[in-house]
């Protein structure tokens, strides 16, 4: 019998300096978490940010002034591989 077992590669760009984040850590928390939503990805992408990169982010992308925790981008539109089905990135502000 084969697996149909999905592999999620899970990038994790760690971009700030406020705080020490173990990228481990960082990786086992969203496996966790899309197991536990039943998602598996072909890829996820997670970026630690400081406060103001998170503000400028926030204003970017959303529009907003100021700061929030943590933005998701559903990069799954267009052109994808057979068997994709979620490919994301999260920007999540680490000092918050």
């Amino acid at each position: 019998m084969s697996s149909s077992r999905v592999t999620t590669e899970i990038s994790v760009s760690n971009r700030q300096s406020a705080l020490k984040i173990p990228i481990s850590a960082v990786r086992r928390a969203v496996r966790g978490a899309l197991e536990y939503a039943g998602l598996r990805p072909r890829n996820m992408s997670v970026v630690l940010v400081g406060q103001s990169e998170m503000i400028e982010v926030n204003r970017r992308f959303a529009k907003v002034l100021g700061t929030t925790d943590v933005l998701a981008f559903d990069l799954s539109e267009g052109p994808s591989a057979p068997g994709d089905t979620v490919t994301g990135e999260v920007v999540a502000n680490a000092e918050l």
